[in-house]
């Protein structure tokens, strides 16, 4: 009842949104000089997909990056070598998204990694006034139409790539720029990694599921050696889910606290199961044999699907189009042994 309520409440906000700040905006092709790019919701994967974007403009252009953040991925983006990092809480209010547009003052175009807007996504944008707006929001009259023209059925990275196009950057390389693995050498610890979790519950594998999908690969590959691996929030299912497996081949990563922790056991991964989060693009990344798991909602496109390339496979958990919450688990796990076994092949 609970999400229902705050789904009704956001999609009223967000029509209000639209009706005080999305302005038709300038059609002209406008030199841009500087960009600002929106992560504050403090998603590393989305951070790991743009960041192909954050550097062919920083290694071809002149153009200035602002990046708003929140503090955690803050030393990603300095890493990343932007001009500017703005930091905002999570929990963010509009009277802070109006004290943050004063410090901007003005930008030239603004790329939010965000798919819908809300309510405070558009009067933060409406305050600053850029010239172009590169949204994958296409309801929106703000949206740079060349843009919106361009996206139909792309995924995001793809999206990024014709931003790119758009303001005359021409041999993109479009490999992820994955931090803390220079000089590392690349030694095979584990058959396979195991990643059951994603940032929300409603997009993580439950217990049981997870459980299921170990004994299942177990029993075809009893030699393979799997990691579990998790965040500092989520240890206790991991830990729950190997002891349940119960096999001295299925173990549980010690002590991860940061990013850079999951980087340096996907670095020692030969192949990565996870459900749809950061760890699916920093392994695209490393080049990494994937088995992806995404929710399907009907036969909608989802733009947020990963890169496509021959080492990854997906699998998809069907739901319904006017979902309120996810099922991560509704597959069948013979889809992933299919895929661990063509792998192989």
């Amino acid at each position: 009842m609970k999400n229902i309520l705050n789904k009704i409440v956001y999609r009223l906000c967000r029509k209000i949104g639209i009706f005080l700040f999305d302005k038709q905006l300038n059609k002209s092709l406008i030199d841009i000089n500087s960009i600002l790019i929106i992560n504050w919701h403090g998603k590393i994967g989305d951070a790991i997909i743009s960041s192909f974007l954050i550097r062919e403009i920083k290694e071809k252009t002149n153009i200035k990056i602002s990046i708003v953040t929140t503090t955690n991925l803050s030393e990603l983006y300095e890493i990343y070598n932007v001009d500017y990092i703005y930091t905002i809480d999570k929990k963010h209010n509009i009277f802070d998204l109006n004290n943050l547009a004063n410090k901007i003052k003005s930008i030239d175009a603004i790329i939010p990694l965000i798919g819908t807007l809300g309510f405070k996504d558009l009067f933060f944008i409406r305050k600053l006034m850029p010239l172009h707006v590169f949204s994958t929001d296409t309801s929106l009259k703000q949206s740079n139409e060349i843009i919106v023209q361009e996206i139909n059925n792309k995924t995001v990275d793809e999206i990024y790539y014709k931003i790119l196009e758009f303001i005359k950057i021409e041999n993109i390389y479009d490999k992820y720029s994955i931090p803390y693995i220079e000089n590392k050498s690349q030694i095979t610890k584990y058959d396979i990694l195991f990643n059951p979790f994603g940032s929300r519950n409603d997009k993580s594998l439950s217990t049981r599921k997870s459980v299921s999908i170990l004994v299942d690969i177990n029993k075809v590959y009893p030699y393979c050696k799997i990691i579990v691996i998790y965040s500092p929030a989520t240890k206790g299912i991991a830990q729950e889910i190997v002891k349940t497996v119960n096999q001295k081949n299925i173990i549980l990563a010690e002590d991860i606290v940061t990013i850079e922790d999951s980087i340096m056991l996907i670095n020692e991964s030969n192949l990565i199961i996870s459900v749809d989060t950061a760890i699916v693009h920093i392994g695209i990344g490393m080049n990494k044999k994937i088995i992806a798991i995404y929710y399907q909602p009907g036969d909608r496109f989802n733009v947020w699907l990963p890169k496509k390339t021959p080492l990854i496979k997906i699998v998809f958990s069907l739901g319904i189009s006017n979902y309120i919450k996810k099922d991560m688990n509704n597959f069948n796990n013979k889809e992933i042994l299919n895929h661990i076994n063509s792998f192989k092949a």
